[in-house]
């Protein structure tokens, strides 16, 4: 089964299942189990928000991000005001960290019913009928769906022939299970944890592929540790996720599951979860303090404090498209003669004398509002290396490619694009630099020759720290410019898009 029709299972599934998705029922807001039982089998990243919980939490509530979401649109975290919950499901190749495809659905807070042509409008496309469907097409690459309860589903990319091809297919048969690797994910989100992020790890690695990056590993060295007998076990890890909850703070528990007995790594599996972490680039700072544990031998668990910052980016991770802005509505502007005919404006005018606006002003303002705001959580990451958050430049790349963009300033949409390219060529540069300096290390001699025929065999540690340490510096330079390139792009922006409409950006 192609990817492209992999990615419409979700949304087209849950319209053939004859209740409504749990969460959407009276006295069960927070049953997920129901509606994951139709999500692609072949889903490797699933994430589960409980948008109400956040912000209703004591930290939500004192730091204001309901209300902070009111006024702009979304609120710190980059969640709409709009949004109760959402479910997302991606598909992801774990060796690149590329997203294939992502769909999911959204609950929205309001009581009035959703209008799949108001949406369209909204976004600057249109409703189409798809085998007696009705599909809004946008131009950021999302389909849109309506049903019942207020909820929205959505699935990108947008490929037409898949679509048609998967409803033509007819297979609507839910499973009677969700996936297994979400059971413990969807066991915390039904408990009332507010954000549930699960990975389905099950044969993504080999043993043989995990042996020579563990006889890298100084740790595995200083410990003795036989990386032989480690690597088999580290290759039957079956899920991760990660369980965040909020109250008066944010505290995190990351879980990995494994087939075969893991406490053996007892003595390095910080190191080694840290290790892969900063490879992968998803790094976290606060993980390093969290405290561990092992379950049954077939899983280890950490858990701790996060940060804002930190958990802004975990939502980055599998974060559904914000909805455009709803136009106002605005009194119909009068006419020369209708002013010549009668001076007097009318007090109240008629809903025919009244029509939907958008204003581009508004637009424009949210939009550059929400680029820096992601530009400036990024900047904001401590970081020991930035090859540690490779990861978060291309998901916040992503995020700024989904904001809305219909009544947007043209200049901010090429400034945008520019920003969103720059972030993705940020992180390639960190992939470039590893693998660069890892071909640099691994062809380094294991001596070197000095002169008069003297032959030392002690630098190849030495020669390699430098080695590291020089690919790093100019890693740094070369990143660094680039954050002041940005910096400087967004006070020029600013700067021109106050005097073009004289307005505060």
């Amino acid at each position: 089964m192609s990817p492209q029709r992999v990615l419409l299972t979700l949304i087209l599934l849950v319209v053939a299942a004859s209740p409504g998705p749990a969460w959407a029922q009276p006295g069960n807001s927070r049953k997920f189990g129901d509606l994951l039982k139709r999500i692609p089998e072949q889903s490797e990243v699933l994430m589960l928000v409980d948008v109400d919980g956040l912000v209703n939490s004591p930290m939500g509530r004192r730091e204001g991000w309901r209300q902070e979401a009111l006024e702009a649109h979304q609120n710190g975290l980059g969640l709409a005001a709009e949004v109760s919950k959402f479910a997302v499901a991606v598909g992801m190749d774990f060796h690149t960290m590329q997203e294939r495809w992502k769909v999911g659905l959204i609950q929205l807070r309001r009581n009035v019913p959703i209008k799949l042509e108001n949406v369209a409008a909204r976004e600057g496309g249109y409703v189409e009928t798809v085998e007696n469907m009705p599909v809004a097409w946008t131009p950021r690459e999302f389909y849109w769906f309506d049903f019942p309860d207020n909820l929205l589903g959505f699935a990108s990319p947008t490929d037409r022939k898949a679509l048609v091809g998967w409803v033509r297919s007819a297979l609507w048969h839910p499973r009677n299970f969700p996936p297994g690797f979400a059971d413990r994910a969807i066991f915390r989100a039904d408990a009332g944890a507010q954000i549930v992020l699960a990975f389905d790890l099950a044969d993504s690695v080999s043993a043989k592929m995990v042996q020579p990056w563990l006889d890298s590993l100084d740790v595995i060295k200083k410990t003795k540790t036989d990386p032989s007998l480690l690597a088999p076990r580290l290759a039957s890890v079956k899920s991760a996720f990660l369980v965040v909850k909020v109250d008066q703070g944010i505290e995190g528990n990351l879980r990995i599951d494994f087939e075969r007995e893991i406490d053996y790594t007892g003595q390095v599996a910080r190191s080694l979860i840290l290790d892969i972490l900063e490879e992968y680039g998803a790094e976290l700072p606060e993980i390093k303090t969290w405290t561990m544990s092992f379950d049954k031998k077939t899983a280890v668990e950490m858990t701790g404090r996060l940060s804002e910052s930190s958990l802004r980016k975990v939502l980055s991770m599998a974060h559904p498209p914000q909805l455009s802005p709803e136009p106002a509505t605005t009194p119909r502007a009068r006419t020369a003669a209708e002013t010549k005919a009668d001076p007097k404006p009318a007090a109240q005018p008629s809903t025919s004398d009244s029509r939907s606006t958008v204003d581009p002003i508004s637009a424009s303002q949210s939009y550059f509002r929400s680029v820096t705001n992601l530009i400036e959580n990024l900047k904001g990451t401590e970081r020991p290396t930035y090859r540690s958050t490779k990861l978060w430049y291309d998901r916040y790349a992503k995020q700024i490619e989904e904001l809305p963009i219909l009544h947007v300033d043209k200049d901010l949409l090429d400034w945008g694009d520019k920003v969103a390219r720059t972030l993705r060529e940020m992180s390639s540069g960190i992939n470039s630099y590893s693998k660069n300096q890892t071909y640099v290390l691994a062809s380094t001699p294991s001596g070197s020759y000095g002169g008069y025929g003297t032959y030392s065999t002690n630098s190849r540690a030495y020669d390699q720290s430098v080695i590291k340490k020089q690919s790093d510096a100019m890693m740094s330079v070369d990143l660094d410019t680039r954050w002041q390139a940005l910096e400087t792009s967004i006070a020029e922006l600013r700067r021109k898009m106050v005097e073009k409409y004289k307005v505060d950006f």
